[in-house]
């Protein structure tokens, strides 16, 4: 780091004394940039800083989906000690600690989270476990999209990408030393939206069951629904695009029911024309061509995010007809998203049972396509998902690191200052630390 002395990580984990003033004995501060550990002398008039370079590391990347955060909320709120949702939580906890796992919580779960009565405890679980972020599903479509745009234009063949940038799908680097202390906020969605959302859900779930049963009456098989969906991707960015447009220009009337400013925020078209005009210097109604011919065609089908969610509809369409047909559910669309938006990325994503198996099945074999490992957690899987995270935790290189760098920042004492400091802060200003429930 430019400026700053770079130390040896060994030699200043076990305090020795300043460099500079030779008085005070340096302590360890905290992990801000991911990569390096900060020391500092604590003597007022010297406070010599430096910085020691940590090693690099790699962690297993979790996905936990809404039912296993609240069987874990409920657990803990309960105190119910002898859970096996408890010895998970302890365990997931530990693990993040020990710097070998990272559990996600997206814009979808939280979108969920939020319909259940358990929302500010869930959105803050999901956020406890080394959470890096993910950027949302629609902007991690976007990029999957303008990858197969480009293929596109340089008259290359469609293609299936199965080894993703993590990076494209989160807002911090996961594979990084975590700081002990960190402060995140959750600005909660208005009460209003949520109830609009569930509204929206079940009507989604009646348009699913519709479009189910016409391709039972018509005897549609797997292989034929699965390219129907996938071409449906497209044809919906167009045909939202076109409805837009017409809106703007006052070709059609915006529906009441419709968000009047939402119509005149750039969508996935509106980004697709612009792009266009720029790359190839056309006019707006030859981009809006162009467009056109790339959404309908098969590059578009072969995105990711396109190829799993297709598989899926088509998988539980098939489910839904027969003697004992499976009727679908107002949270199947949701589950779709989540794994065809973030098992790309992922190392083990939790579904629920339906869905795991589905997705493990012989002709669809989803996790496998993309490296990832696609599994339910059940009350009784628990205690060999638990087995599993503590192998990781005893067989990862940085586990004994990551326990000597926190009890080295615990002896310096910072944070106990830092956290004492921040209490007073708060009380001067009317604020509770200690009972949150009683602040407006």
């Amino acid at each position: 780091m430019v400026g700053l002395d770079l130390v040896d990580l060994e030699t200043f984990l076990e305090r020795p004394s300043c460099p500079e003033c030779k008085t005070g004995r340096v302590r360890a501060i905290d992990i801000y940039d991911g990569e390096h550990l900060t020391l500092q002398c604590p003597i007022p008039r010297c406070r010599w800083t430096g910085h020691a370079r940590l090693p690099e590391i790699r962690k297993k990347i979790i996905y936990l989906d809404t039912s296993t955060v609240s069987h874990i909320v409920r657990a803990i709120s309960r105190a119910e000690d002898e859970s096996p949702w408890a010895d998970l939580y302890h365990t997931l906890r530990k693990a993040a600690e020990c710097e070998v796992i990272c559990c996600l919580g997206s814009s979808i779960l939280e979108s969920e989270a939020e319909l259940s009565r358990y929302s500010a405890e869930i959105v803050r679980l999901s956020r406890e476990f080394a959470d890096p972020g993910l950027k949302h599903q629609l902007g991690i479509h976007k990029k999957q999209i303008f990858r197969a745009l480009n293929r596109f234009l340089a008259g290359e063949q469609p293609i299936l990408e199965t080894d993703l940038d993590p990076g494209e799908a989160f807002h911090e680097k996961i594979h990084r030393w975590l700081p002990m202390y960190d402060i995140s906020v959750n600005m909660a969605t208005p009460r209003e939206w949520i109830e609009s959302r569930r509204k929206t859900k079940a009507a989604i779930r009646d348009d699913v069951e519709r479009i189910y049963s016409e391709y039972a009456v018509g005897g549609i098989p797997f292989d034929a629904i699965r390219k129907n969906e996938a071409q449906g991707f497209g044809r919906a960015i167009l045909i939202d695009g076109k409805q837009c447009l017409r809106r703007r220009l006052g070709l059609e009337p915006i529906p009441n029911n419709v968000d009047f400013l939402g119509t005149w925020i750039p969508n996935t078209f509106d980004s697709i024309v612009y792009f266009l005009r720029e790359r190839l210097r056309l006019s707006y109604f030859e981009a809006v061509a162009k467009a056109e011919e790339f959404l309908l065609s098969d590059h578009i089908h072969r995105i990711p995010v396109v190829d799993i969610t297709s598989k899926l509809h088509a998988a539980v369409a098939m489910l839904s007809r027969g003697a004992s047909p499976r009727i679908p559910k107002a949270s199947d669309l949701y589950d779709i998203e989540h794994i065809a938006s973030f098992a790309p990325y992922v190392d083990i994503m939790i579904a629920d049972r339906f869905f795991a198996d589905l997705c493990n099945q012989s002709h669809l074999r989803v996790g496998d396509t993309y490296h990832c490992q696609i599994r339910s957690l059940g009350q009784k899987e628990v205690p060999t998902f638990i087995q599993d995270i503590e192998a990781l935790v005893r067989n990862a290189p940085q586990t004994k690191l990551a326990k000597r760098i926190s009890n080295a920042i615990e002896v310096g004492g910072f944070h106990r200052e830092f956290a004492e400091r921040a209490r007073a802060y708060l009380r001067a200003r009317g604020v509770d630390p200690d009972n949150p429930e009683n602040n407006g």
